[in-house]
């Protein structure tokens, strides 16, 4: 991920359309899909330190209409092969702690 133009925002809608900012984190290729790792954008540190869920990860996909959306990823086993992915690139850029739950 580039570190050129600083931090990335992006607004997430859940299916239920709330909205919510998020900050873009790192990107990865794997196995033909690109996947995206990001962090409720309105947490401070001490909430980090006591936020369960704290990283999402989401893949790139198309709709029915034929449109990139960002969704969850269904299936266990690319979800843990992704997250082993994103864990050791994010683990030394953020020194990222065991305990940290990650959401699915």
């Amino acid at each position: 991920m580039s570190d050129d133009y600083g931090n990335d925002f992006i607004t997430l809608i859940d299916e239920n359309g709330e909205e919510a900012e998020y900050e873009h984190l790192d990107t990865l290729d794997f196995n033909g899909s690109t996947y995206f790792a990001m962090v409720k954008a309105d947490l401070g540190e001490e909430d980090i330190l006591a936020q369960e869920d704290l990283l999402l990860i989401l893949k790139l996909t198309t709709d029915e209409n034929g449109d990139e959306i960002l969704a969850t990823i269904e299936d266990d086993e690319e979800y843990g092969e992704v997250l082993s992915l994103f864990e050791e690139s994010l683990a030394d850029y953020y020194e990222l702690e065991d305990h940290f739950e990650i959401e699915h």
